[in-house]
Order: C-alpha cells, then structure tokens, then sequence
C-alpha cells in the first residue's frame, strides 16, 4: 500500500510543477502590477508566505503516505492548489528587482 501511494505521489508530481508555474506567472504579473502602479510593499506576508510553501508540499506528501485509511486520489489536488496560491503570494509580494 505505501508503495502504490508513493508512485501515486510520484505521479501527482507534474501537477505540483503546473501549479508552481501558474503561481509563478500570476505573482510576477501581480508584482509588475503593483510596483508599476506604486503599490505598498512589505515584506511581513513574502517572509510568512515563503515558510509555508516547504511545509504544505512536505505535509501533503506525508499526510498522503501516512494516513491508514483510503484517500482519494483526486484530493492531491488540494495541497498542489494550496502550493500555487502560495508561490503565487510569494512571488507577488517579492520587492526587490529581478
């Protein structure tokens, strides 16, 4: 069971880089936005944002490979969700240049 899980997980794995790329793209036009518009910048929500994205990648998978009980597969598409939103306010709140 946790070798199916884990090849289940392993194949969720694209959705994951899909979901970062999208986040990616959205938070650099949000931050292009926002510093061409002289938007406030902060730097409290890219610090707390930029913790969360290890933990929710590294929770999903454990929590996936943990849990004793059957778990549809489709729920991986929660925390690959979860992963963009954050990459994407990481990004976007980012003020230094690239």
């Amino acid at each position: 069971t946790f070798l199916l899980r884990l090849a289940i997980l392993l194949q969720a794995l694209p959705l994951f880089a899909l979901t970062i790329t999208i986040g990616l793209i959205d938070g650099l036009v949000r931050r292009d936005l926002r510093r061409f518009g002289a938007g406030h910048e902060s730097g409290f929500v890219y610090h707390h944002a930029r913790r969360m994205i290890s933990s929710i990648v590294i929770a999903s998978g454990l929590m996936w490979l943990v849990f004793p009980f059957q778990i549809a597969t489709k729920y991986v598409l929660i925390p690959a969700v979860l992963v963009g939103v954050a990459i994407a306010v990481t990004v976007g709140i980012f003020k230094k240049y690239l």
